[in-house]
């Protein structure tokens, strides 16, 4: 069994990416339990970070921090796929639609508005921890999120829309 402790003042573009794998590995597999904690803070006293995962066998006082999403996609079987490598880099490109100015998640928005011009999914043709990663990455952060709503990307739009309302 694992615990996240997240910070609930934090950015949530940073924040809302491990929160929806965790749950997604909950709903997944029961057996694979993670507990979700929040603590109202913006950063973690004792790692100096807006979250941290804690495995069973690494015990209490080891947070893992760097790279949480790589760690849920590595530790958990719910979470992994054929295209783990595929995953494993869209789970790192969206770290960067983090920052909360327009200018520097304008890229990387266009990059996956083409990305999208095809295809109903990131990665594959079912949902997978890069859709979730990627979606809460831009639901968390408030520009991004903004600039779906004005449909100026319309690729990433209608994907946003298809993930939001198949997806509860």
């Amino acid at each position: 069994m694992a615990s996240l402790t997240i910070a609930s003042k934090a950015n949530q573009a940073i924040t809302l990416p491990p929160l929806l794998l965790a749950s997604y590995v909950n709903e997944s597999n029961p057996n694979a339990k993670v507990n979700i904690a929040f603590e109202d803070v913006e950063k973690l006293q004792q790692e100096d970070a807006s979250f941290a995962l804690t495995k069973a066998s690494s015990g209490p006082s080891d947070p893992i921090i760097k790279d949480l999403t790589q760690v849920l996609i590595h530790t958990f079987k719910a979470l992994k796929g054929k295209d783990d490598d595929l995953i494993k880099e869209w789970a790192r490109r969206a770290d960067s639609l983090a920052p909360t100015d327009f200018k520097s998640v304008e890229g990387p928005l266009l990059e996956l508005d083409s990305h999208l011009t095809l295809r109903s999914y990131v990665v594959g043709y079912s949902l997978t921890p890069a859709d979730l990663v990627v979606w809460g990455a831009i639901r968390g952060n408030k520009v991004a999120y903004a600039a779906i709503k004005k449909g100026a990307m319309v690729n990433v739009t209608r994907w946003f829309k298809f993930i939001e309302e198949t997806n509860p």
